[in-house]
């Protein structure tokens, strides 16, 4: 389910890669799979309001002062092609370009990993959006 706030199954919505989840060079799912310490939520940059670089540097910079290995990026539509349960949301939760991508009405771990996989594929298809 996407959210009609702002959101167009085109937009691009920026994940921050923590330098852990980069093994042998290559990103880990665990990038695109949300924990449980964060309800079951992905948190993103709405790319339409801000670009890659922008995410990058609010990440980095204070008050958040959080480790960045790089900006990919994922589509709301490939959320939604990942499994049709993840619902896609500009909550604006900590920040106004703050979009949820909300994991929690999937039942089961597997199905869990399954789409993370999916996005990861498909950030690493769509390359890095930004490196410092």
């Amino acid at each position: 389910m996407i959210d009609s706030c702002q959101l167009e199954e085109s937009t691009i919505l920026y994940r921050q890669i923590h330098p852990t989840q980069i093994k042998e060079n290559r990103i880990t799912s665990n990038a695109f799979r949300p924990s449980k310490n964060h309800d079951e939520k992905l948190s993103t940059y709405h790319g339409d309001m801000l670009t890659s670089e922008e995410s990058y540097n609010h990440y980095t910079s204070p008050p958040l002062n959080k480790e960045s290995a790089g900006v990919k990026g994922i589509s709301v539509g490939e959320c939604q092609e990942a499994n049709k349960e993840i619902i896609v949301e500009h909550d604006k939760q900590n920040f106004e370009e703050h979009v949820s991508v909300d994991f929690s009405k999937i039942s089961s771990n597997g199905q869990k990993k399954k789409a993370a996989k999916y996005l990861c594929n498909k950030a690493v298809e769509r390359d890095w959006l930004y490196q410092p």
